[in-house]
């Protein structure tokens, strides 16, 4: 007979949460297996779970090489023994569903000790009762990642080889779950215990940093934060779990110890209440303040509206001057507005935002105002025949938001809306200028080599709601193609025409005159005519 060691006794079965039973007794239990190579004498069992050890009815008893028992309550002994396995009755300790620490003493000494969570399941159909947790008896048994739930319909295999051995059992690196700022640092918590040197894991702005393991899974990187400032914290590739699962890239977490935020440090810049088909709402903030703002937890409503406010769930960095554009529909986003910034989109419950009227408020998590915008549809330029899909946009981050005057359809020569970019009818000075209709190069050549294939239009407007027709004839004065019946000029930007004639052909090298007409919501309207050259 061997003498007892760790490595020889091993729990390889737990279970925690009999119910539902799915044809095993309704019963706790634990199963005990001799991986030596000699029988080991069970005369001294105890086990425990949170408390002092409690004995085990097994005075003589020889377990033998490669053999089981099974570890139950008293009250159920009875119940086990039509499954023809090894019984051993004790006043089983009360195991918890979530998790718990269980310990087999031997000669009053722990041999076995195991802290089993359910995320040992691994299997979320298995996960809430009537499954034993089972070793898949890959790597170490104490390492929650070479455990699964059984597979066994009857849900367990008490006092038999386990239904998942030589299974795979986890196969995902640990992964940061949460970071917390405070003057003195962060403490950065991972979803499982992480095996590797700490100080070799994080890099704070490139730098090594001093690191406190709180846990096998929390750790504290003191240094002295700058409020309103973001320091980079790059998470090394450099740790495993216990199984061994190794991340293969760099991640970063951005840092912000926060300001106070203010009413008018957020401020809304762009809004679409009445999207075209396939596509959804959407509403664009800019941070106009000096300091780094985390949006985390800041509220969303429509205090017309009976909903209650929506809010953001998780850690949203607006730099100064940063955009982020809150989408129902960011896919439909990306794919009407190609040149979006599309980490600058998040994909967001919205409150809701009627075509005719409504509102937007913007709130922090302890319910200080910060931006509110009430909108209508008269709001719109007035010589748009239809605003469906044409977003309102801000013209002055400076001036009030409420101030009707302050907002303006979006150019249609910018696809009626701009999403993260700069908008088209934002001035792009400050002080008042006079409309202008030029063009940038007078002879193009549209043989599709790249260099000067287009003529380009460029034009500015003194004041938000012109639209223009671009009509172009040849050197007799003959029409040739009527682009863009109208469309909405934005404070500046470029008018294009590409070469082609009414049918879609390239037209005919030579001379051409361009008919710029610049309507504005007054009623005047300003001709330009402008020469160019189709080069052969």
């Amino acid at each position: 007979m061997a003498p007892v060691a760790a490595q020889e006794l091993m729990v390889t079965e737990i279970m925690a949460d009999p119910t539902p039973s799915q044809g095993l007794p309704a019963a706790e239990y634990l199963e005990l297996y001799n991986a030596g190579s000699a029988p080991v004498d069970l005369t001294t069992l105890q086990v425990a779970s949170g408390g002092a050890p409690r004995p085990v009815a097994s005075t003589g008893y020889l377990l033998p090489a490669g053999g089981y028992a099974v570890i139950v309550d008293h009250e159920v002994a009875e119940d086990f023994t039509a499954f023809d396995v090894t019984v051993l009755s004790t006043d089983l300790p009360g195991l918890t569903n979530g998790g718990d620490e269980v310990s087999i003493y031997m000669n009053d000494r722990v041999v076995v000790s195991l802290n089993y969570t359910d995320d040992w399941y691994q299997d979320k159909d298995r996960d809430d009762g009537g499954y034993s947790l089972e070793y898949t008896g890959r790597g170490a048994v104490n390492c929650g990642g070479n455990w699964r739930a059984s597979v066994n319909v009857q849900g367990g295999t008490p006092g038999r080889p386990n239904s998942v051995v030589g299974q795979p059992a986890d196969n995902t690196p640990p992964q940061v779950v949460e970071y917390t700022v405070d003057p003195f640092g962060v403490v950065v918590t991972f979803d499982e215990d992480v095996v590797g040197p700490a100080d070799h894991i994080f890099l704070l702005n490139g730098d090594p940093v001093r690191v406190n393991l709180q846990d096998g899974r929390t750790f504290n990187i003191r240094f002295d934060p700058v409020a309103g400032r973001v320091d980079t914290l790059a998470v090394l590739p450099d740790y495993a779990d216990c199984a061994g699962n190794f991340p293969t890239e760099i991640v970063d977490l951005f840092i912000l110890l926060p300001v106070p935020t203010a009413p008018g440090d957020v401020v809304i810049n762009e809004v679409l209440f009445d999207p075209g088909p396939n596509e959804g709402d959407y509403v664009e903030l800019v941070n106009v303040s000096d300091h780094a703002i985390d949006l985390r937890n800041w509220g969303m409503s429509n205090v017309e509206s009976s909903q209650r406010p929506k809010s953001l769930d998780r850690s949203i960095l607006l730099l100064p001057q940063d955009f982020l554009v809150l989408a129902e529909d960011r896919a439909g986003l990306l794919g009407r507005f190609p040149r979006v910034d599309a980490a600058r989109v998040l994909e967001v419950d919205l409150p809701p935002l009627p075509n005719e009227r409504g509102n937007f408020t913007l709130a922090t998590g302890e319910g200080i105002p910060v931006d509110a915008f009430t909108y209508g549809v008269d709001m719109h330029a007035p010589l748009l025949s239809s605003v469906e899909g044409v977003s309102l946009e801000r013209l002055h981050t400076d001036a009030p938001t409420q101030e009707a005057s302050n907002w303006y359809s979006a150019a249609g020569t910018a696809g009626y809306g701009t999403p993260t970019l700069p908008n088209s009818q934002a001035p792009s000075s400050p002080a008042q200028v006079a409309e202008s209709v030029k063009l940038v190069e007078r002879i193009f050549s549209p043989d599709g080599d790249g260099h000067d294939d287009v003529l380009e239009i460029a034009y500015r407007t003194a004041a938000p709601g012109a639209m223009a027709r671009l009509t172009v004839f040849d050197s007799q004065g003959a029409p040739v193609v009527d682009l863009q019946p109208t469309v909405l000029l934005g404070a500046e930007g470029v008018l294009e025409w590409n070469g082609t004639d009414a049918s879609g052909r390239i037209a005919d090298p030579g001379a051409y005159i361009l008919l710029v007409e610049v309507f504005d919501p007054n009623g005047r309207t300003d001709r330009y005519k402008l020469l160019a050259v189709l080069a052969g």
